[in-house]
């Protein structure tokens, strides 16, 4: 999560855990996959992945992102993919000390410390779910700005709904679910729009990816209201949820045709990831750069989660639960 204060030290990788398998959140999985049988859910994000595009997910609660994932995980499935290779976001506040300490120095321009905690960290071995086991896919080879996660990520959780929801969907269809490679990137810019890491970041992805593989990725676009903003952003906030999800959308919208678009559009893109606090900020220039010129980014859909009850705060707090699909332009 980005908070704009100090949040209830919530653990949000046992908090999501229980949550897939309390009875309500294996219900929503079902009920989401059941609504994804539908073709016209799944046929534009499958027409993405088919042309080596990406997915992009949210990793809200159950009830924000259930639709979204179910979605991914049909399309990935319905595709017929051999494998799946998943980024997700290294959320600063999962890490242990020294690297969040790290991390935040990094993200606020910190260059020593960049380069001790920014590109991404590769997560192996199976991922046990609800619904079954996810086996690793192949990993990236070591390289500048690449490394081993190993316990830093221990507590990192923002792909482990969607594993849980594609191994319900592989096993709704009487198979194991493809491998996934799990990498989750940190920060990639010193704080400055300059995403000095991402080139390094695509360079060892590239030799996971091809025809047979769906390339997906999370984040959470919006994070606003009590416990994220500042007094004085919330008071120009409005109140009533359908005029907060059209005060939001259209900047996310903006955000992704810029983010990109390249060249002085990604650096615009870089300060709305400030303003939205946006959890993908660091991982937008990875993905600009692993669909190239020219990609055409879709907002599936988009809808606003409350999280005041578990955060304990007054209404706004919402994070954006948004489903997002990048088309290359050739």
């Amino acid at each position: 999560m980005i908070l704009g204060r100090v949040p209830p030290p919530i653990p949000w990788k046992a908090w999501y855990a229980a949550e897939a398998a309390s009875e309500q959140g294996r219900a929503a999985v079902l009920d989401a996959l059941r609504t994804a049988r539908d073709p016209g859910a799944t046929a534009p994000l499958r027409a993405a992945l088919e042309r080596g595009g990406i997915v992009s997910f949210p990793h809200t609660t159950l009830r924000g992102s259930a639709t979204p994932l179910a979605r991914t995980a049909s399309a990935i499935l319905d595709g017929g993919f051999a494998r799946v290779v998943a980024l997700g976001v290294l959320h600063g506040s999962s890490l242990p000390e020294p690297e969040r300490t790290l991390a935040r120095a990094a993200a606020s321009g910190d260059r020593e410390a960049l380069a001790r905690v920014g590109g991404a960290f590769v997560d192996e071995g199976p991922a046990t779910t609800p619904f079954g086991v996810v086996a690793t896919g192949p990993v990236p080879a070591p390289a500048p700005g690449v490394r081993a996660g190993g316990p830093l990520l221990s507590s990192e959780f923002s792909l482990d709904l969607f594993l849980a929801v594609l191994a319900a969907a592989a096993a709704e269809r009487g198979r194991a679910p493809p491998a996934v490679s799990r990498v989750f990137v940190g920060p990639t810019s010193a704080g400055d729009g300059d995403p000095a890491l991402a080139a390094d970041v695509v360079q060892a992805l590239a030799p996971l990816l091809g025809r047979s593989v769906a390339l997906v990725a999370t984040g959470d676009l919006v994070h606003a209201g009590h416990g994220y903003s500042t007094p004085e952003e919330i008071a120009t906030l409005p109140r009533e949820r359908d005029a907060l999800r059209a005060h939001f959308e259209p900047r996310v919208r903006g955000m992704l045709l810029d983010a990109f678009a390249g060249g002085d559009a990604a650096r615009r893109a870089d300060r709305e990831s400030v303003a939205l606090r946006n959890d993908q900020r660091h991982l937008l220039p990875v993905l600009a750069r692993l669909t190239g010129p020219g990609a055409r980014p879709g907002l599936e859909s988009f809808e606003l989660t409350d999280y005041g009850s578990i955060l304990h705060e007054p209404s706004p707090c919402v994070v954006a639960s948004a489903l997002v699909s990048v088309t290359p332009a050739a």
